[in-house]
């Protein structure tokens, strides 16, 4: 297989994987003062709370009940800090 279909490969890979985002993922995510949870691939946050740890509680809740797989924190920059089971 040569260089330039292999990267062609795995771009359509990637491209895929970005078109289809799994809604059973979380995200805790700083906006302005407070902390939102929302949804992977959602245009809308689901919950808002005054601190961080309101938020990952509140998303940790979701995944013990079955409503969701993983929660992906981030840090107030946007970069992911970790991910919970």
């Amino acid at each position: 297989m040569s260089r330039a279909r292999y990267e062609s490969e795995i771009g359509d890979k990637v491209k895929k994987a970005a078109a289809s985002p799994d809604a059973s993922r979380l995200h805790v995510i700083a906006r302005g003062l407070r902390w939102i949870i929302k949804r992977e691939g959602a245009q809308r946050a689901q919950r808002v709370y005054n601190t961080k740890k309101q938020a990952v509680d509140g998303a940790m809740a979701q995944v013990d009940s079955g409503a969701a797989s993983v929660v992906i924190i981030h840090k107030k920059d946007g970069t992911i800090e970790s991910s919970k089971p």
